[in-house]
């Protein structure tokens, strides 16, 4: 009897073991492969993306002075409308899941490194390699895209399969609905300044 009684809780402890390491397998395997944002986070992401996105749709304008060579206001633009990039992407990093800040952070670092040399080649006003910097740039603009996540993401002015470039017409954008008092034609002063 106690021999029977030892074998049968060797297998109750067997099933148990089995049962513990299943449910253990079965959580982390779940925890990594589908990292679920918050609706908190997902709101926070989408603020900052706005602002990415807006810096992301001024790559028209910036390829359009890098082809002039427009040194002053590439760095002005980089400074000003640009320059609030990294920590925008520094924030959007902060919030996605551990799993995900690894390449985020990466494309943030490229991001920002590009744009860096860019603002250095303008101030060196050097051509070529304002034009190479101007071309990795884009690309770090599309990586850190592609690590926003899917629910986060804003409306795009400039679609990242677009290819900008130094050398060639840059792409329209999309036509802004204008209010009828924005669009009303100026007063002409031609006469006033002939007086």
């Amino acid at each position: 009897m106690v021999l029977a009684l030892k074998s049968l809780l060797q297998r109750f402890a067997l099933i148990c073991l089995v049962a513990v390491l299943s449910f253990s397998l079965a959580a982390c395997g779940s925890s990594s492969s589908a990292a679920v944002l918050s609706a908190d986070d997902i709101a926070s992401i989408q603020t900052q993306a706005e602002g990415f996105q807006r810096s992301r749709d001024r790559l028209d304008d910036l390829g359009t002075l890098v082809r002039n060579d427009d040194w002053t206001y590439i760095r002005n633009l980089i400074h000003g409308p640009m320059g609030e990039v990294g920590r925008q992407t520094m924030l959007i990093t902060q919030q996605l899941p551990k799993g995900q800040r690894v390449e985020a952070r990466a494309a943030m670092n490229e991001l920002k490194q590009h744009m860096a040399a860019l603002d250095e080649a303008a101030r060196l006003e050097d051509g070529s390699a304002s034009r190479r910097e101007f071309a990795k740039l884009v690309v770090g603009f599309l990586g850190f895209y592609q690590a926003i996540p899917d629910g986060a993401k804003p409306a795009e002015g400039v679609q990242p399969e677009t290819s900008l470039s130094v050398y060639g017409p840059a792409p329209t954008l999309p036509a802004v609905p204008t209010s009828e008092a924005s669009a009303a034609p100026l007063p002409d002063r031609s006469a006033e300044d002939q007086a």
